[in-house]
């Protein structure tokens, strides 16, 4: 998983544009967002873009950790129900 958000007037674009389709390539379940005629880190600043983009941020990671923590309680959960059976 890999989310990125960045301004459309930023040297890094084209290098993370091309990154982005790389991972995609590969099977990686990407989140990529281009904010236009913002400054670079403008997550930094008291801006409504920087607002929407870190909610952007903050749902992605909540998200993608909610599907982790599922996945990691279940496999948790498997491993005790074998254990049990280990012992009967």
């Amino acid at each position: 998983m890999f989310g990125s958000a960045v301004t459309s007037n930023t040297l890094f674009l084209s290098p993370t544009v091309r990154f982005v389709e790389k991972a995609r390539d590969a099977g990686v379940d990407v989140t990529f967002q281009t904010w236009n005629g913002t400054l670079h880190d403008f997550q930094w600043f008291n801006l409504p873009e920087a607002k929407d983009a870190i909610d952007k941020i903050r749902d992605f990671v909540t998200n993608k950790m909610g599907l982790l923590l599922h996945s990691f309680l279940e496999i948790t959960n498997s491993l005790f129900d074998i254990r049990r059976l280990e012992h009967i």
